[in-house]
């Protein structure tokens, strides 16, 4: 029996390794067609509300119309250009396969899912496209760039924080997690008390939320509000690359202090997103115990085919699927959905040009509207239902600036993820992976220049640049002196 395991984790191993590109279309194929198929069983004729739609109203799958065979066939042609640029840094690999699956995928799928109009089905391919080249290509062709590679490319195995580390980069990165963290369980304790909360029912969630939204109402204003907020965001982000970081560091004070900032967090806000990013984590951990890190890629796709094979396989048992309801739907199509609800509204009505859901902008610029676009949305596709119907990606470029925001966001985006490919492809590859998954999640569902992406996302990572950077950097030439 052990030798019979032993063999097939061996080739396991030996398909995972494998770097045949054939493997690769294969899987995404086979998760294309599957993710359709899923969500029509599930989705088609059905109610997100009331009287509200879920926008899949098909007669049946697959009736191999022109919707049908035109987005397969452009879905075949962007993974074929996906899988064949070349990506030396890790940390953009793994963001650009992240975001082809948690993205583009859904999106392509709505095509024929949610019978969008061609221009939307040209736009977001074009949007989709400058992405991927973009981030594949060479620093040496960005000039911007090339200066800052050269000046961090230097000694870089003596500045790895995570894997093999050096102890004064670790002390200071531990110092920063560890205080930012206590400093959120002290307000936690303040706010609420020593007790915590892991409910996930929707009773309890929700009546979360209201008292904290209620506590933030009435502190509005003052100093002591923006402080939170700023903490909050900072956390959000931070606090799960801490605990992920601690159990590759070894770190018992770390994990039990991260840990408990997690739960603290989800008793204030009842935020489930954070719940899901620990199995990430675990799993992450025991890629980097088995030494896997290196075939992420190709380990993202195997687990994406993973979750919708069981997904495909309970709903032909049981016409439901947890999986799908709580993962692939909230994940994958909802955002996908509302990136063509935008689409349709801003197609035909006044773009934002960052009047509104823009950090300081917002405040600076007169509004186009009299509400904001999570409301417009609301009010007219979900007749109020949903309070945020959040999206980011293709959404917030078009709605933004149309045709524009479509070729220059792209570029912005391009910017975000070598921005953090400086600065976390020397914690180590663990961390990579993780942020670069995290941060297309946060992507595909929260606008990148509203003001908690930039207060957590870039704002975290831009500190996290100066504790691995700055202060080693001085260290270092002191004692030179």
């Amino acid at each position: 029996m052990t030798d019979n395991l032993k063999k097939v984790y061996d080739k396991s191993l030996e398909f995972i390794k494998n770097d045949s590109i054939l493997i690769d279309v294969i899987v995404l194929f086979i998760v294309r067609v599957l993710y359709s198929f899923v969500t029509f069983k599930l989705l088609n004729h059905t109610s997100y509300f009331p009287n509200v739609s879920y926008g899949v109203n098909l007669k049946s799958y697959l009736s191999l119309t022109s919707k049908d065979i035109i987005p397969l066939i452009i879905y075949t042609a962007v993974m074929f250009f996906m899988l064949t640029r070349k990506y030396k840094i890790y940390f953009i690999k793994i963001f650009v396969s992240i975001m082809f699956c948690l993205y583009y995928l859904p999106v392509n799928a709505s095509y024929s899912l949610n019978q969008v109009t061609y221009g939307y089905m040209f736009l977001t391919t074009i949007y989709a496209v400058l992405i991927i080249y973009l981030l594949s290509i060479e620093w040496e062709s960005i000039r911007v760039f090339s200066y800052l590679k050269n000046k961090f490319s230097a000694n870089n195995e003596k500045n790895i924080c995570c894997e093999n580390t050096t102890v004064n980069t670790k002390k200071y990165l531990s110092v920063f997690f560890g205080v930012l963290c206590i400093t959120y369980i002290v307000f936690k304790i303040f706010y609420n008390g020593f007790t915590f909360n892991i409910s996930i029912s929707h009773d309890v969630v929700y009546a979360i939320r209201a008292q904290y939204a209620a506590f933030l109402d009435n502190i509005s204003g003052t100093w002591f509000a923006y402080v939170i907020s700023l903490l909050t965001n900072l956390i959000s982000f931070i606090t799960p690359i801490y605990l992920l970081y601690s159990l590759v560091n070894n770190s018992v004070i770390g994990v039990i202090i991260s840990i408990v900032t997690i739960l603290s967090q989800y008793s204030i806000e009842a935020g489930k997103g954070l719940l899901f990013m620990v199995p990430i984590i675990v799993f992450i951990f025991i890629l980097n115990k088995l030494h896997l890190l290196d075939f992420g890629s190709r380990l993202i796709y195997l687990g994406m085919l993973i979750l919708i094979v069981v997904s495909f396989c309970v709903v032909l048992v049981k016409d439901s699927s947890f999986i799908y309801t709580y993962i692939i739907r909230r994940e994958m199509y909802l955002p996908a959905r509302l990136n063509g609800l935008y689409y349709d509204f801003f197609s035909s009505h006044r773009k934002i040009h960052w009047s509104q859901n823009t950090f300081i902008l917002q405040n600076i610029l007169n509004n186009v509207y009299a509400e904001g676009p999570l409301d417009i949305i609301n009010r007219i596709y979900f007749r109020g239902n949903v309070v945020s119907p959040n999206t980011g990606m293709f959404a917030e470029a078009y709605m933004h600036f149309g045709i524009i925001g479509v070729l220059v966001y792209p570029i912005l985006l391009n910017l975000l993820v070598r921005g953090c490919s400086l600065t976390y492809a020397k914690i180590g590859k663990s961390i990579s992976m993780f942020v670069a998954v995290k941060l297309t999640i946060s992507l595909t569902n929260v606008p990148m220049v509203r003001t908690d992406f930039v207060l957590s996302a870039i704002l975290a990572t831009f500190l996290i640049y100066l504790v691995c950077y700055v202060l080693q950097k001085k260290r270092g030439n002191f004692n030179k002196k």
